[in-house]
């Protein structure tokens, strides 16, 4: 079987805020996106993207992830301590700012 190896472009974006939860200061999460050159990573109009805009891409997704933890930021501690019902609110409001992005 044949095997093909794409470019990938890894992007990082870091979320720096106070808890509100636990009321811990200085906290840091990081969110990352790895896109790659393919044949199947096209543009609106069917070609290609090149690794500059794959690199931009990742960088975006990044950052789109950040902007949406943001909304309603909490430390891995206290996110990770929540129920999946006490859970599901914070994932609603996180992902009605994605929504409102993309229908702008």
């Amino acid at each position: 079987m044949t095997r093909y190896t794409f470019q990938s472009f890894p992007a990082t974006a870091e979320a720096k805020f106070d808890c509100p939860s636990c009321g811990k200061t200085k906290r840091v999460r990081k969110f990352t996106a790895e896109c790659t050159v393919n044949p199947f990573n096209k543009r609106p109009d069917g070609q290609v993207r090149t690794p500059s805009e794959v690199r931009q891409q990742s960088q975006d997704d990044a950052i789109r992830q950040r902007d949406q933890f943001m909304q309603s930021p909490l430390c891995a501690t206290c996110e990770n301590a929540l129920t999946y019902t006490e859970r599901k609110p914070i994932i609603a409001t996180r992902k009605a700012h994605t929504d409102k992005l993309t229908e702008a």
